[in-house]
């Protein structure tokens, strides 16, 4: 069975546990029976030795029993002093009887005197007085209670020097020693400085080393006519002083300061021992509270600056802050973020965040995520709405707050990327205005006329030749090439301004299947092995058949050039897949065997006029981009050395 806990020590708190202790060894060294109680709770804290031979009671049988068991009041005043803390402020005599543990009674008269205050509940000593005492004047023992109660209230004093020297005048009229000093660890160097006292604390030395400090780690005192052992005794017998106490401020093997009483004469009463501790205990009780105020006021303040600073970078960032609690409930947004989904904070507050962060599946699983962990997550290019119904695309990321093991607050960071869209689109416009000037300057002068000569020429001749001529076939056929060089003229011009492509559903496979069968003789004439494959359950595309061509056109011719004569394999892919949005796609993969294409040219490979033909333009791909991006589609390229893939993705056809 455990033992149950000091009540003395609970009604001081923990902190003040190392303070009770030297309380104790007051109260034990007063020449007379003393108990410790708290009237507020009628009980016995704490007794010394000589209660316990007036009682027969143990210290431990003593500790927590009530106090009418051991006194009983004989008259009225005495009833009322037991009764109740608020029957005085001050010191008091009273008569009563005593019990002890053969039940045998005896006449007593007591003094009562409050020494602490804590909230509405007082520490009193309760000192027994007999005939001897009671003989004489009583005041030298009220001024004793009286300077005890000062001690204590130095504790609740709230300016820190003050408290001290508060602390220091009780304890000198309570040791009757004329000389009190507080030395205080330097904060640069390991030694101790004299930092408050008073009486003749210059007579003591300024500096205590921390080798004296280890010799005067425990309460201990020095007489004169006895060697001393240390500094601070030599010091203080070349002073012309007889009598020193000492004890350490704080933890002995980490003491923060020293508590020094001293006087030219020997001390009159027998607890300057105990006594030296008491006011070391104190002072000590005093630093922490002062270190722990400054360190609160210094957090403080530092709180304070942050969330000023907060406030301003919120205030002033153009990112969408949100602050969501751990059960997913918006806590408070900032202006941009009003701004980018049309709520103002007080209408957003408390609501649950999939009613403004409204998305796909990923964006949900994202907050459950950041409800778990403290993981940083990342969200690219995801669609979002806003309070009058619009998409826009955004990035987020989501920025747990974790605190003790527990997720205190999720920080969520949105960019609103719809207008970076809007200039990307418009600088991307810009330019490709400024290459047509360029392109088509070229392009008229070289390739417009002689393309008309050609196909006038072609027309003149197909009037002459007779109808069933052999060479008409051939002049069909130059023909046909004719419309295609005009369609690329076309194809030039959607360059520079957005296209207007007439859409349709299509079957990419059957499109695929007659480009093949067109190049067929090229490529076993190049030694290359080719195949088409399409997963069952494709979708048709929606798109333009003409302009669709002109891309896998490029993309196939492009691939046997790569391959060059020593031959190889390209594979055509069909499939369905999904964005990240969720959104369906046919997906064309066009794959070869090629040596691949340099990774300094990649990021290169779709931009008008680059090229690594020697007799190329530059600008096959990159009008494969645009009409790939005027069907609202995607392409990107996967290189390595043996091989490059094409992946082009283009939306599913509405079937409805």
């Amino acid at each position: 069975m455990s033992e149950s806990p000091n009540p003395l020590l609970t009604y001081l708190g923990h902190p003040q546990i190392q303070q009770s202790d030297a309380l104790e060894a007051v109260i034990e060294a007063l020449p007379f029976a003393a108990f410790l109680v708290d009237l507020h709770i009628r009980q016995i804290l704490f007794s010394n030795s000589k209660v316990v031979e007036l009682t027969m009671y143990s210290h431990s049988e003593l500790s927590g029993m009530e106090l009418h068991h051991l006194i009983q009041g004989s008259d009225e005043d005495s009833r009322s002093g037991i009764q109740s803390q608020n029957a005085f402020l001050s010191p008091g005599v009273f008569r009563g009887n005593l019990t002890n543990r053969n039940q045998a009674q005896s006449k007593i008269q007591y003094l009562l005197a409050p020494i602490s205050l804590k909230e509405k509940r007082s520490l009193f000593i309760l000192a027994i007085l007999d005939n001897e005492w009671a003989a004489f004047s009583l005041a030298p023992e009220l001024d004793f209670f009286e300077n005890l109660a000062k001690l204590f209230s130095a504790l609740f004093e709230p300016e820190f020097n003050q408290a001290v020297n508060q602390l220091l005048e009780a304890g000198r009229l309570l040791s009757g020693l004329n000389t009190l000093v507080v030395y205080r660890l330097d904060e640069n160097s390991p030694m101790l400085l004299r930092w408050l006292g008073i009486g003749e604390d210059e007579l003591l030395p300024e500096i205590i080393s921390i080798q004296d400090l280890i010799f005067l780690n425990k309460p201990s005192q020095w007489f004169a006519g006895v060697r001393p052992e240390c500094t601070l005794h030599r010091f203080a017998r070349s002073s012309g002083m007889e009598f020193i106490a000492s004890a350490p401020v704080g933890h002995a093997n980490a003491a923060i300061g020293l508590m020094v009483l001293a006087d030219r004469k020997q001390p009159k009463n027998q607890f300057s021992l105990p006594l030296v501790d008491l006011l070391a205990k104190n002072t000590a009780s005093l630093f922490e509270r002062h270190l722990t105020e400054t360190n609160l006021q210094t957090k403080t303040k530092e709180h304070s600056t942050q969330q000023k600073i907060q406030s301003i970078i919120e205030a002033h960032t153009q990112e969408g802050i949100l602050h969501v609690l751990p059960d997913l409930k918006i806590k408070q947004i900032n202006q941009a973020a009003e701004i980018i989904f049309g709520y103002t904070n007080r209408e957003i507050f408390n609501q649950p965040v999939e009613n403004v962060f409204i998305g796909t599946e990923q964006i949900h699983n994202a907050f459950t995520l950041a409800q778990q962990n403290e993981a940083v997550t990342d969200l690219e290019t995801i669609n979002l709405y806003r309070r009058n119904g619009e998409s826009f695309q955004a990035l987020a990321r989501l920025y747990p707050i974790k605190d003790n093991g527990n997720i205190n607050e999720i920080v969520v960071f949105i960019q609103d990327l719809s207008e970076q869209e809007q200039i990307r689109a418009r600088t991307q416009q810009l330019e490709n205005q400024a290459i047509l000037g360029e392109v088509m300057a070229v392009f008229a002068h070289e390739v417009r006329n002689p393309i008309n000569n050609i196909s006038t020429g072609l027309q003149l001749l197909t009037m002459n030749l007779a109808r069933d001529d052999p060479s008409q076939e051939s002049i069909a056929r130059m023909l046909q090439d004719c419309d295609r060089l005009a369609e690329l003229f076309k194809s030039i011009l959607s360059f520079s301004r957005p296209a207007d492509y007439e859409m349709e559903s299509l079957d990419i496979s059957n499109l695929l299947h007659r480009l093949l069968e067109r190049q067929r003789h090229k490529m076993t004439a190049a030694n290359i092995q080719y195949g088409l494959q399409v997963s069952p359950d494709c979708p048709p595309a929606f798109g333009n058949p003409r302009a669709l061509e002109q891309v896998f056109t490029n993309l196939i011719t492009n691939a046997i050039q790569a391959m060059g004569e020593s031959g190889g394999n390209l594979i055509i892919k069909i499939q369905s897949t999904q964005s990240i949005e969720g959104r369906p796609y046919v997906e064309v993969s066009v794959a070869d065997t090629g040596p691949g294409i340099p990774k300094e040219n990649q990021d290169r490979i779709f931009k008008p006029f680059f090229t690594t033909e020697q007799n190329g333009t530059g600008l096959g791909l990159a009008i494969t981009k645009r009409i790939i991006t005027a069907h609202k589609g995607n392409i990107r390229l996967t290189s390595f050395p043996g091989g490059t893939i094409f992946h082009v993705q283009l939306p599913v056809a509405n079937l409805d």
